[in-house]
């Protein structure tokens, strides 16, 4: 049996989007994920868990929000990037309003405001066992 996911991190700049993700996520039977708003505080957040010894153990994030100060199209492949770069390794799951097809990543759900993510979020993370 799989190992219950108790730590997961969410880069996101919009906070309705975050609280949709969360509301997918529990509806899921996973806990709610904590926010980092910007690749900096995102990648600072996974380090310092990692040093304390209760790492993320799965990584939620956008495409598009601040790296270095400025806004990025690709500041989630930057994350990725950095990550690798780290070897710090975990699941990662892309929410954007466009399909990206990553190798290294677990999946992508598409988001849409105006619709419900529980079953989207479902088919990628059952990837997860």
């Amino acid at each position: 049996m799989m190992k219950k996911i108790k730590r997961i991190i969410n880069i996101e700049d919009s906070m309705g989007k975050h609280w949709d993700i969360n509301r997918a996520l529990s509806w899921n039977g996973y806990p709610n994920a904590e926010l980092a708003s910007n690749a900096e505080q995102g990648l600072e957040m996974i380090e310092n868990a990692i040093k304390e010894g209760n790492p993320y153990e799965l990584l939620i994030t956008d495409m598009y929000f601040s790296v270095h100060g400025a806004e990025s199209e690709e500041a989630g492949l930057y994350v990725i990037e950095e990550l690798k770069k780290r070897n710090i390794q975990m699941p990662i799951i892309v929410c954007s309003s466009l399909n990206y097809n990553i190798p290294e990543i677990t999946g992508c759900v598409f988001y849409n405001k105006s619709k419900d993510l529980s079953w989207e979020f479902r088919e990628v993370l059952n990837r997860l066992s």
